[in-house]
């Protein structure tokens, strides 16, 4: 019951959020202008050639190729090892329901890119995909190592490292002006939306065992 619980906070909270910020941002709330220049300043502004290049680097490691590359592996790892179920739930997640959500998203809400950045970027800035993709991937991930290593230390590692990797890559693609920091947590709290939204109704036929 416990569990059931902390289940639905955490769908209730990605979802309130992520709406929160999006009608915030269609009404022009001053809030998400105020943020978006006051990260825009902190992360953007100072930046100098070796931030740069690590943040260059981070930001790589939040494609969607990098992503796919590593999909691959973990799936055919997991069908080699009877985890079928495992594999079909995480990469219709991640490339089947996440992925072309998120763009059909950003073309509905058509938000430019920032006018200053260090790389070029060619869609819609609202929300990231970057973000999006690797909140989805590394929340998805723990979700199943914790069903086999379900243990409060390893819950605490995992929520951890995850929760850092998210958090650079929210950094980098700030830091490389690419994206307004409302565009990140958007795309942070869309995944976390969509994934758990998903994982109740597929949890409904098919068991992650």
């Amino acid at each position: 019951m416990k569990q059931q619980h902390q289940i639905w906070w955490w769908r209730l909270s990605a979802t309130t959020t992520f709406f929160f910020i999006y009608i915030s941002y269609a009404t022009g709330a001053h809030w998400v202008s105020q943020l978006d220049q006051w990260a825009h300043l902190q992360f953007f502004a100072d930046t100098n050639f070796t931030r740069q290049q690590q943040a260059q680097f981070i930001s790589v490691l939040g494609d969607y190729r990098w992503h796919l590359l590593v999909t691959i592996g973990l799936i055919s790892y997991w069908w080699y090892h009877n985890r079928k179920n495992w594999a079909t739930w995480f990469v219709t997640a991640l490339i089947g329901i996440i992925c072309p959500l998120t763009l059909l998203v950003k073309v509905i809400v058509a938000r430019p890119r920032p006018d200053y950045h260090l790389i070029n970027e060619y869609s819609f800035s609202f929300p990231s995909a970057h973000a999006s993709l690797t909140t989805a991937f590394y929340t998805a991930l723990i979700f199943l190592l914790l069903k086999t290593h379900p243990q409060p230390t390893w819950r605490w590692l995992w929520s951890l490292g995850g929760a850092l990797i998210i958090i650079t890559i929210m950094w980098a693609r700030v830091t490389l002006g690419v994206h307004y920091a409302t565009d990140v947590l958007a795309g942070v709290a869309f995944a976390m939306m969509i994934l758990s939204w998903y994982t109740a109704f597929y949890s409904n036929d098919t068991k992650l065992n």
